[in-house]
């Protein structure tokens, strides 16, 4: 396998970046790739973080003790910033989520927990006079967070099932992350969620995902056509339920 490094392209010197940037993506890729890559990604990890929590990725990634979570605190909540750093997170940045309604604050831990933590209360795109967006209830935001999770896991999935040194386990873990998601999705759904005023296309979107997954996961099949984790033998592209207006 070439190094990332040794190749052209800012999308693969930003795959880097990414991968520093969110230790938990860092772990689920770390036994693909290439030394030269976990070498770039440590010293990036230590720029960001300091040497104390890129130690401790490296100590984890080694074990194989990774925990994959992301944790949402609506703004005003949670532990503070100090509470925080003493358990280990450092912060990672902010993210606009939910078509722009909400800005929050992202912290990251070495094990590959992710928080996410609301900075404002209305749309960072409002404008004077506008009305603010309405308060989340629970079940939205679980629907966005498992949303992004689906997003990333079927990002996963495309890039398991493209790659040409095929590996059947980090295929089927992709896939797996992404029928967890889909499978709350669908209980929200079933639940009768309504996400019009936070995003109008939400369940559009999902369906929308579901599709791109069938296409995604098709060379996988191709790989191993009797492999349940990839749905080969019920593979369609077409949906497999009625859309909903």
């Amino acid at each position: 396998m070439q190094s990332l490094l040794r190749q052209r392209g800012q999308a693969l010197r930003d795959r880097i970046e990414q991968l520093a940037r969110d230790p938990g993506l860092a772990h689920e890729a770390w036994k693909r790739l290439h030394p030269d890559d976990r070498t770039a990604v440590l010293h990036r990890m230590r720029q960001l973080f300091g040497d104390a929590f890129a130690d401790e990725f490296l100590a984890i990634a080694t074990s194989g003790k990774a925990q994959r979570d992301v944790i949402y605190w609506p703004a005003g909540t949670g532990p503070s910033d100090e509470q925080l750093r003493a358990l280990g997170y450092r912060r990672g940045g902010r993210e606009i989520t939910g078509s722009g309604w909400i800005e929050v604050e992202v912290w990251v831990h070495p094990n590959g927990k992710l928080l996410r933590r609301g900075l404002a209360e209305q749309s960072i795109g409002t404008a004077p006079g506008d009305s603010p967006p309405p308060n989340l209830t629970p079940e939205q935001e679980r629907a966005l967070e498992w949303m992004e999770r689906m997003r990333e896991a079927n990002d996963q999935v495309g890039d398991q099932c493209g790659d040409a040194v095929f590996d059947a386990s980090a295929a089927e873990d992709a896939m797996n992350d992404f029928m967890t998601a889909r499978m709350h999705l669908q209980m929200l759904r079933n639940q009768h969620v309504d996400m019009s005023a936070i995003d109008a296309g939400f369940w559009q979107q999902f369906e929308r995902e579901e599709d791109e997954n069938a296409l995604m996961r098709k060379p996988c099949c191709e790989q191993e056509p009797d492999n349940l984790s990839f749905r080969c033998p019920i593979d369609q592209v077409k949906p497999r339920w009625p859309r909903r207006p």
